[in-house]
């Protein structure tokens, strides 16, 4: 195996580093996304808990019960439309992390072949040197 051999070698592990770098960014961006999307998930859940408000008749009578369901609905609405929008991202991240696992899968495949390749080409040449030192190694004796 020649040294184009061993350079196209050692640019192919290093793509595959590259590569894997990118996915380990890529898999940070989906977290950060899907953090998000629990962060909203969580901020509807304890909205939703709240009821409404302090209860009570003189909070019932004041009208701010009806101020807080107010408020709590365009809340709730704000979260939803949020949390739509984060999910999308979600969405977005996990695409782009299947293609980068995809591509970082591959380059990694192609560099074990060749890695695989030229090891067994160096047993091959092993071997046939073996051989022709045996085979020489008779002639002398005979």
């Amino acid at each position: 195996m020649g040294s184009g051999d061993q350079s196209r070698i050692r640019q192919t592990c290093g793509a595959a580093e590259l590569l894997e770098s990118r996915y380990d960014q890529q898999r940070l961006a989906y977290v950060k996304a899907k953090e998000a999307v629990e962060r909203l998930e969580q901020g509807l859940t304890v909205l939703a808990r709240s009821g409404d408000g302090a209860k009570g008749p003189e909070f019932q009578a004041s009208g701010a019960a009806m101020a807080w369901r107010l408020w709590a609905e365009q809340r709730r609405e704000t979260i939803l439309s949020a949390l739509a929008n984060a999910r999308a991202a979600e969405a977005q991240e996990k695409d782009k992390l299947r293609q980068a696992y995809s591509r970082m899968h591959a380059m990694k495949s192609i560099a074990e072949k060749l890695q695989d390749e030229r090891k067994s080409v160096a047993a091959r040449k092993l071997a046939d040197e073996m051989g022709e030192r045996i085979v020489a190694a008779a002639v002398c004796n005979q």
